[in-house]
């Protein structure tokens, strides 16, 4: 006969077993990027627009959105995964500055409210991606700070089974040339005396450092301070095309916020394929889908693992949690401005795009894991697409998998939805538990109950 001291140590030992058979179960289904959208914008009924379906890049709570945008977010930010909010948020030259003048109307030109956000996430059950606008840096430090105040309301409102919420500041601040962002961030960098970098590349990069250092501990501080149990990954854009700006920006970052914890934050990155004119030799004369698809291929074969590489070694010289690509396309457009709509057509309607974007997703997901090279692997990198649906096709833009949210799918988004289908299985977090799970438990409760008895 058991006595009481065994039966616990027998209790003890089943529901350890239960736990990692949960573990278990969750870890072999788990993706190895999770991919989601940038929702620059989407389909929403309004008291002004009851039927819905006019463009709009607002939403707060009571708006409903249309079936046909909730069905396209959904296709590329399955449950489990990430919405990237900053261009729904027009953090791209915001205007926000304070607590005072932040975005509190569905319809206001400053962007998609707080409120709108929590409703958002909760009802595609995706943990959210937020920006904190580039000029709103008052109060940093106090419970005052925009920073500490936007992570306290989301928090507050998020559902508390949303696992993750991630910060950036701001939008590509190390382009000082011909972004709102960027030139906001040199003006600063160039008046700010606690910097001790003596070029405007540096100082930016300190600048922005700093920051965004602030601010996630002041956020995460927020998040904290509303009880939700949803885990802080700070993001840091770093510079696109030179690795030393950011190694510049994480070391003044952690010298700006001692004891700061990089374990859950990841250095950003943006593959495109082609990115610009010159990676594919420009629009040629005989030009095909076909021809265009090889040279994308080509461009992102011979310069992507080194690039992706290096970056990816400054994330882990820095102990950070590893990549994050918060703007991702194959078959993308930027300023061809030739007159042409070849790239336009072939996001449309080439079918060999289905099969190049799927491709070109595992490539840039193989990268960032580490799955490639076998260092360091890392089975949770995010892939964000640029845009949905709602920005039409022209010459100098195609970026997004649908034209409009009423379209259907093109070979581009088809190319995607396969590569989430074989690959990036997310987990919903408001689902049960796993029935495997539920089993394996019930079946070592019985084999205890055995043991009890013949004991």
């Amino acid at each position: 006969m058991c006595n009481a001291i065994d039966h616990l140590d027998h209790l003890i030992w089943w529901v350890l077993i239960c736990v990692c058979a949960g573990i278990v179960a969750t870890q072999a289904g788990a993706a190895p990027a999770t991919v989601g959208a940038v929702v620059s914008g989407w389909n929403v009924k309004t008291p002004q627009n009851p039927g819905g379906y006019t463009e709009s890049p607002y939403l707060s709570d009571g708006i409903t959105i249309s079936p046909q945008a909730f069905q396209k977010i959904h296709a590329v930010a399955p449950y489990g995964g990430v919405i990237r909010y900053t261009g729904a948020q027009q953090t791209q030259g915001s205007s926000e500055t304070s607590l005072l003048d932040r975005s509190s109307d569905n319809l206001s030109i400053k962007g998609i409210t707080w409120e709108g956000i929590s409703a958002m996430s909760n009802a595609t059950h995706t943990s959210p991606w937020v920006a904190i606008p580039q000029g709103a840096l008052g109060g940093l430090g106090t419970v005052n700070s925009y920073a500490f105040q936007f992570g306290l309301n989301l928090g507050q409102r998020l559902d508390s089974r949303i696992p993750s919420v991630y910060l950036e500041y701001s939008n590509e601040l190390w382009n000082g040339g011909d972004q709102l962002n960027g030139t906001a961030n040199l003006f600063r960098a160039r008046s700010d005396p606690t910097l001790t970098a003596t070029t405007d590349f540096e100082r930016m990069a300190q600048e922005a450092g700093k920051t965004w250092a602030l601010e996630l501990r002041d956020f995460t501080a927020g998040i904290k301070a509303s009880n939700s149990k949803a885990q802080v990954h700070g993001v840091f854009g770093g510079f696109i095309a030179n690795q030393y700006w950011a190694q510049t920006a994480l070391t003044f970052a952690k010298q700006s916020v001692p004891g700061l914890d990089l374990s859950h934050s990841r250095l950003a990155i943006a593959p495109y394929a082609p990115g610009a004119p010159s990676d594919i030799g420009g629009i040629q004369t005989g030009d095909t889908a076909a021809s265009i698809i090889a040279r994308s291929t080509s461009f992102a074969q011979q310069y992507f693992p080194s690039w992706i590489g290096s970056n990816k070694a400054v994330a882990d010289s820095f102990g950070m949690e590893g990549l994050a690509a918060y703007e991702t396309m194959g078959g993308s457009t930027y300023d061809f401005t030739s007159g042409t709509t070849l790239m336009a057509d072939m996001n449309r309607s080439a079918p060999e795009m289905r099969a190049f974007e799927s491709w070109f997703f595992n490539f840039v997901s193989d990268l960032m894991d580490g799955k490639l090279d076998g260092k360091n692997i890392d089975p949770g990198a995010p892939l964000e697409i640029f845009g949905t649906a709602g920005i039409p096709y022209n010459n100098v833009n195609s970026f997004a998998p649908w034209e409009f949210y009423e379209s259907p799918d093109s070979p581009k988004a088809l190319g995607i939805i396969d590569f989430i289908n074989a690959n990036a299985v997310n987990h919903d977090p408001f689902a049960v538990p796993e029935p495997t799970t539920l089993l394996a438990g019930l079946w070592l409760l019985a084999l205890w109950g055995m043991r009890r008895g013949r004991a």
